[in-house]
């Protein structure tokens, strides 16, 4: 199992280019997120989900990111892993399905939540964190709500970085997950997990001190994010490939 900072770091955070997905309009990205999301909540065919995931891969081939995306991935690797193992028992033994059941509902909730994340850099690695914040307040969305969603934006791959840290800090004490036991394994994850919490309430509480003392205010939005045809030609795209799990 190995996180490293920098597979974090090159996946999540946005890296300028002339690609058609980073001209795309933020709006158009933040959509295309949340109708794919939708698709995997609403389907547990193994072909729609690999039309999904299909999608997925050529939007991050557009925007010049693919192969950072898979990177992440394969850093995380370890992790769905856990989790697929979890369910799985937790299904077995805490909900008393049959084996099979079980890994079924394992293998489908894992496979949703890898391509969610690795749909997360289409909008990541290709925006900046300015122009997601213009395009929601363009939209009459009151500040309260947006700068939430602002901070979530830019402290998700902070936190991955810090737990990545954390994590490179562990093994170099002499933590190990060279085991196939999955109760040692979550053993094992406590020392990386207390930490990272930590670390994170004392990041929130600095950040909550500083937005007090600053005072939370934005400046006047004085440029709109403009609809080129590309927007409306990627979008339309992700919409039809989204309707096919409902309509076959």
């Amino acid at each position: 199992m190995v996180l490293r900072r920098s597979s974090v770091t090159t996946a999540l955070f946005y890296r300028p280019r002339e690609t058609v997905l980073h001209k795309l309009n933020p709006l158009t990205k933040l959509a295309m997120i949340l109708i794919i999301t939708a698709v995997l909540f609403n389907t547990d065919n193994p072909i729609k989900l690999a039309i999904t995931l299909t999608t997925v891969l050529i939007l991050l081939h557009l925007g010049k990111v693919l192969r950072s995306s898979l990177v992440l991935m394969t850093t995380l690797l370890p992790m769905f892993a856990l989790l697929f193992t979890v369910c799985a028992l937790s299904w077995m033994y805490v909900a008393d399905k049959p084996p099979t059941t079980a890994i079924t509902i394992a293998t489908l909730i894992t496979t949703r939540l890898v391509i969610l994340t690795l749909s997360l850099p289409i909008l990541y690695s290709t925006t900046r964190l300015s122009d997601i914040a213009r395009s929601l307040l363009l939209l009459k969305i009151p500040l309260s709500a947006v700068l939430p969603i602002i901070l979530a934006y830019r402290f998700i791959p902070v936190l991955l970085r810090d737990l990545a840290t954390v994590y490179e800090s562990q093994i170099s004490r002499g933590l190990s997950f060279r085991t196939k036991n999955p109760v040692k394994i979550i053993k094992n994850l406590v020392p990386v997990a207390i930490p990272a919490v930590i670390v994170a309430t004392l990041r929130a509480i600095d950040l909550a001190e500083v937005l007090a003392l600053r005072g939370v205010a934005l400046k006047k939005v004085r440029s709109r994010p403009s609809i080129t045809h590309y927007d409306v030609l990627l979008l339309a795209v992700v919409i039809a490939i989204a309707t096919i799990p409902f309509t076959t």
